[in-house]
Order: structure tokens, then C-alpha cells, then sequence
């Protein structure tokens, strides 16, 4: 079954490679009960950008329910673009309550001096007032900038991460420690974006 999704999707399972030895599901009632049955699923055409492959046997990315689950969670590392949409969009400004006493002044006065004759006049009118007395703004996607303090926890975590990676290779005494500044970094960064 398994064979014939991953040739109708076009796709490959891929197991933990060199990390053999690393077990995808551990019971944590019976210790000794250990498997490896989970693989990560991918497109075959990206299967060559999947830099890094291994099984989180400490738990910093387990799921977490009422019990703890068996299953240890695979992460893979890649090398893609993502490209993103690009959008640009004008709205108008709130203006102050000056500038809506002003736009609604020099509607009442337009409105005297020449009547619309449909919506659409009506339209432009109102549009053209609101350029005058409130004016729009450009939003981009593209244009957040990251602060300091931002760039700065980012870098920090990506220290953390990788102090806490070579712990899971070495399983020193601290990797406790190391495994919970990994994760207030990733929640000190969460806050400041």
C-alpha cells in the first residue's frame, strides 16, 4: 500500500540514513520495546535538497497530549527557496478629527456648488476629497524589517539550536539545560516578532 501511494505521488520514503541506530518509536512504558517504523515522506524532485535527516530521541519536538506518544519526531533539514507573492496595497489614512471636519466641509461645499448626477460621480468626488484631506499609505509584504533585538535573539537561537544539536550527538550531562535554553530562545523570538 505504502509502494503505491509513493509511486502514484511521486514520491520517496526516506529513512533516518546514516543514523541507524536512532529508534523512530520507543515505548515509554517498556524501554527495551524500540522500532524504527516512522519515515518522512518527499517529492522525488526535492529529494536531493534534504541536507540533513534525523529522529529527536530527547523530545524537544515531541507532541504532547494526555500521554506522551511513542513516536519520536523525524525533522529533516532543507535547502529551498520559498518564493513569496509579492503585494503592494493603498489604503487611507484614519486622519486626524481635523482633517474629517476639513474633507466633510469641502464635500458639503461640492456637493452645492455641483450635484453628482450618478454613483459614479458621487464616487470620484468622495475619492478625490479623501486624497486631499486624509491621503493613503503603500503596504508592502515585503518591506518587514527585523529589529536589532530581533536579529540579535535570532542569532542567539541559532547558537542554542546548534549547541543543542551536538548534545544530541554526544548526550552529555547538561543537554537538559541545553534543551531548555534552546527553547526559550525559540519563545524570546516568538515574542519580539
Amino acid at each position: 500500500m505504502l509502494q503505491s501511494l509513493l509511486e502514484e505521488t511521486e514520491s520517496i520514503a526516506l529513512n533516518t540514513k546514516e543514523n541507524i541506530c536512532e529508534w523512530t518509536r520507543e515505548n515509554r512504558k517498556k524501554p527495551d520495546e524500540k522500532s524504527i517504523i516512522d519515515y518522512a515522506i518527499v517529492p522525488r524532485k526535492t529529494e536531493a535538497k534534504v541536507e540533513d535527516i534525523r529522529v529527536d530521541t530527547v523530545g524537544t519536538h515531541r507532541l504532547k497530549g494526555k500521554e506522551e506518544t511513542d513516536h519520536n519526531t523525524i525533522l529533516l533539514e532543507t535547502n529551498m527557496e520559498v518564493k513569496t507573492k509579492h503585494t503592494v496595497k493603498r489604503v487611507w489614512k484614519r486622519g486626524k478629527p481635523q482633517d474629517w471636519a476639513n474633507f466633510n466641509n469641502d464635500m458639503e461645499q461640492s456637493v452645492k456648488e455641483q450635484k453628482p448626477k450618478n454613483f459614479d460621480e458621487l464616487e470620484e468626488m468622495i475619492n478625490t476629497k479623501l486624497k486631499k484631506h486624509i491621503g493613503q499609505i503603500t503596504i508592502r509584504n515585503n518591506s518587514k524589517r527585523e529589529s536589532k533585538r530581533a536579529k540579535e535573539i535570532r542569532e542567539m537561537k541559532k547558537k542554542a539550536a546548534k549547541q543543542f544539536k551536538e548534545a544530541c550527538k554526544t548526550k552529555p550531562s547538561n543537554i537538559e539545560e541545553l534543551k531548555n535554553h534552546y527553547i526559550d530562545m525559540q519563545k524570546k523570538l516568538r515574542e519580539q516578532l
